[in-house]
């Protein structure tokens, strides 16, 4: 019994647990966001600042010293980065509500009343994202600090290489090695929290993504070479402009390819990791399903009246019925699932894998007896011979002797944790409900028997009847619906992406301003011109997936090895994958439209006195 106040704190405390897991859910992601976007931010000041070295030669000429120069940009930053958090507070807002409808349109709707704009939110979010736009400013500002006054007066001044310039690629190993460490600890330690190794896992992607993108500059010429060959082919004069250009400046094409690298590889991570449970999801269900049908409840988890279960029964073609029985209990003092099965018909819908007994061990629950999962025994130090006893929530208790052990798929295991005879668990529970009922019909599963099982059962709105074959098809869908979900949030990633490449593009553009007024003056046309640098952001954007790629599968395939004891699989989506690299070439293609048309709108005479 549980008074009105009781229950209404319970709900309670199912609901937050739902609301925490959605909060650091959408948090994971808005931090892939921030990742993301701390690259695009740093490549652009990185530019800005590149472009305007005569401006702070100019500055150091008339006196301002290098900390007056770090600070002008560290100002600049942090102004546009207070701005830019503004408005991205408003369009979080919008995007609040996006995702909720998005969620709902999944079923995955939570209860809400009206839109909580809470004073923290908003603080940490100004906070966060001016301090990030200040911190990816830091490298560039102290750059700037390094241009000489002599360089105001020398054309086609650059900045100086700072002084660890060549340790670079060393770093890059060194943090792409720590990253290996971290990854190999979380996933193959032994005893080791799952905090801690959740923690280690995000230190080691941020810092393998961080390594990749350090060394990418040293890729940017092979890789080029290769995905730069179609511009060759079809492009003309103007693919080959382009694939120089791609390596002309290899530290800034890296860095424009690295917001979209880690974008394509946070989503072929997810492709290949969410394939691989698919697969074992259906392999899983097949290995343990030999029913020609199963009824469930009708969104396949919550129990059903047992009532429904034993009106199929009355189907004609129906040769076999057995149910399994679904409650949670204690068992041994261990809260786990209990299940009731039929010990004389459960191996005619059901396939055991024993490891301590057999199919004739079941014969041995109706003296009492209860067979337990493999790693229900194992956690709790249970074995065959064991007394034990089972307590349900509702007061009622009774003693059983484990008679045997088997062990189900860790992926998807369709039985409990225990289970006892369904007359024994009828006795332990005042309104038994059924989890599933297996049915095999005669001649094997068709829509003839189909139809007369849900005639059968017609009276159970809630009961659902499917062919062994339409429950798997059913849990795919289930899981076409969460990756959905999944890729809407990495497309935000991606998004930021794209951002990033049209702004390297326009201040590209910006920069070769008398280098597009020469390639005007000598003949090009503007068609050649928006050819070009179409195919310049075609390279990028493949050079961001020809390192995303090989990434996100390699994340795969670890995290795989990790959940090795779930029996999840390794498959690699190929057919996905390609789709991904299509997409890649559409994302080079979008953020090249207003950077091209802006190169060929120049006016070879302004350009060539462009300054």
């Amino acid at each position: 019994m549980k008074t009105g106040v009781e229950e209404a704190q319970e709900s309670q405390d199912e609901i937050g647990e739902i609301t925490t897991f959605i909060r650091y859910f959408l948090l994971a992601f808005a931090g892939i966001a921030l990742f993301v976007g701390s690259f695009v931010i740093f490549n652009t000041l990185s530019i800005t600042v590149a472009q305007r070295t005569r401006e702070f030669a100019t500055l150091r000429t008339l006196g301002a010293s290098r900390r007056q120069v770090l600070r002008s940009v560290l100002l600049e930053a942090f102004v546009i980065g207070l701005l830019a958090s503004l408005i991205g507070l408003a369009l979080g807002i919008a995007l609040a509500k996006g995702l909720d409808a998005l969620f709902r349109s999944l079923g995955l709707g939570l209860p809400a009343a009206e839109t909580v704009y809470a004073p923290r939110t908003v603080i940490v979010s100004l906070l966060v994202g001016t301090l990030i736009t200040v911190l990816a400013g830091l490298f560039p500002a102290i750059r700037a600090t390094r241009v000489p006054p002599i360089a105001a007066v020398r054309e086609g001044a650059e900045l100086p290489k700072g002084r660890w310039h060549r340790f670079t690629p060393y770093v890059a190993i060194l943090l792409i090695a720590v990253a290996l460490f971290l990854l190999g600890y979380s996933m193959f330690a032994d005893d080791v929290g799952t905090a801690q190794r959740l923690l280690s896992i995000a230190g080691g992607v941020l810092l393998l993504f961080v390594g990749v993108a350090m060394i990418s500059s040293k890729l940017v010429r092979p890789l080029a070479a290769v995905v730069g060959l179609p511009a060759r082919w079809i492009g003309g004069a103007a693919g080959k402009l382009a694939r120089r250009n791609a390596v002309r400046n290899p530290g800034r094409t890296a860095a424009t390819a690295a917001a979209l690298m880690i974008g394509i590889a946070l989503v072929a991570f997810v492709a290949t990791f969410v394939n691989g449970m698919k697969a074992s999801n259906r392999d899983a269900i097949e290995d343990q399903i030999t029913a020609n049908f199963i009824i469930t409840s009708q969104d396949g988890y919550t129990p059903f009246v047992a009532a429904a279960g034993d009106a199929a029964a009355d189907a004609p073609s129906a040769e076999t019925v057995t149910h399994v029985r679904s409650e949670l209990a204690q068992v041994g003092g261990h809260g786990g699932y209990l299940t009731g099965i039929d010990p004389e018909l459960i191996t005619e819908g059901y396939s055991f894998d024993w490891v301590d007994g057999s199919d004739a061990t079941l014969a041995e629950l109706e003296d009492g007896g209860v067979i337990l999962s493999e790693s229900f025994a194992e956690d709790n130090d249970l074995a065959v011979g064991q007394q034990v006893t089972i307590q349900t929530g509702e007061g009622t208790s009774q003693e059983a002797r484990v008679v045997g052990i088997y062990k189900p798929p860790p992926f998807y295991p369709l039985l409990g944790h225990a289970s006892i005879t369904i007359d024994a668990f009828d006795q332990l529970v005042d309104r038994p409900r059924n989890q599933y009922t297996f049915v095999n019909v005669a001649g094997g599963p068709n829509e003839a028997s189909r139809v007369e099982l849900e005639e059968a059962t017609s009276g159970y709105p809630d009961a659902r009847v499917q062919t062994r074959d339409e429950w798997v098809d059913k849990e795919d869908a289930e899981f076409n619906d969460f990756l959905a979900m999944l890729y809407v949030l990495l497309a935000l990633s991606v998004i930021i992406s794209l951002f990033g490449m049209v702004n390297t593009l326009v201040l590209s553009v910006f920069e070769r301003t008398r280098e597009l007024g020469m390639l005007r003056a000598v003949g090009m046309t503007r068609r050649q011109t928006r050819r070009m640098i179409r195919h310049e952001s075609i390279i990028t954007a493949l050079i961001g997936a020809a390192l995303g790629l090989p990434l996100g599968i390699f994340l795969a395939l670890l995290v795989t090895r990790a959940l090795g004891e779930f029996d999840l699989r390794f498959s690699v989506p190929t057919t996905q994958l390609v789709i991904l690299v299509v997409l890649a070439v559409i994302v080079g293609l979008l953020a090249a439209i207003t950077p091209a048309r802006r190169a060929a709108k120049l006016n070879p005479l302004e350009a060539l006195h462009y300054e």
